[in-house]
């Protein structure tokens, strides 16, 4: 009876000393993420389809008070179109054909690939690992997206574990397997 009540103790204080350890690294996360007003960052987007992979690669800005802006960088057929997210509204412009659209009071918009939603929503992670990459350390999140539908089960979110800068997200589906993998370049927080 000892022995089980040891073992039980044993187990409970393990528990109690991860969840304190993922509340200290989310704290972490928080605190730096608030020190800012947004972030910018170039990402390289990979697309997973049943048919088919997609290459893009965009500008991210988002500033805090619910604006986002997305650029197209490549493919040379989407360069130069901008997704511009403001509050609840879409404004989509393209360069190239000089035409815009906005999108206005929209309910729910769907902002699953943009990190916003990983840094305003938190209260979503559901846990934190650690892996060594080459010979940096990172910060392995895993969360359960608010846009989640059968495409985007959960996100993985990779962050530096010095910096805190995102380094890598991938977007899993209903049965596991990844649908995006989006890598972050020259991410910085805006001051």
């Amino acid at each position: 009876m000892k022995r089980i009540l040891l073992l039980i103790l044993t187990c409970f204080v393990f528990l109690t000393g991860c969840m304190q350890d993922n509340t200290r690294i989310i704290n972490k996360i928080k605190n730096n993420y608030d020190k800012s007003i947004g972030y910018e960052t170039e990402a390289e987007i990979s697309i997973n389809t049943d048919s088919k992979e997609s290459q893009y690669r965009v500008k991210e800005k988002h500033i805090k008070g619910d604006k986002s802006k997305l650029e197209f960088i490549k493919p040379n057929t989407s360069k130069g179109i901008t997704i511009e997210y403001e509050k609840d509204k879409i404004f989509l412009n393209h360069a190239s054909i000089k035409q815009s659209i906005s999108l206005r009071t929209i309910k729910k918009l769907d902002k699953g690939i943009l990190l916003e939603e990983f840094f305003e929503d938190m209260q979503s992670i559901r846990g934190i690992n650690k892996e060594k990459i080459g010979n940096r350390e990172y910060y392995v999140i895993n969360y359960t997206s608010k846009s989640r539908n059968k495409y985007n089960k959960e996100k993985i979110i990779y962050l530096e574990k010095r910096a805190l800068k995102p380094y890598m997200m991938k977007v899993i589906d209903k049965n596991n397997n990844t649908r995006a993998t989006i890598r972050y370049k020259k991410f910085k927080y805006i001051k």
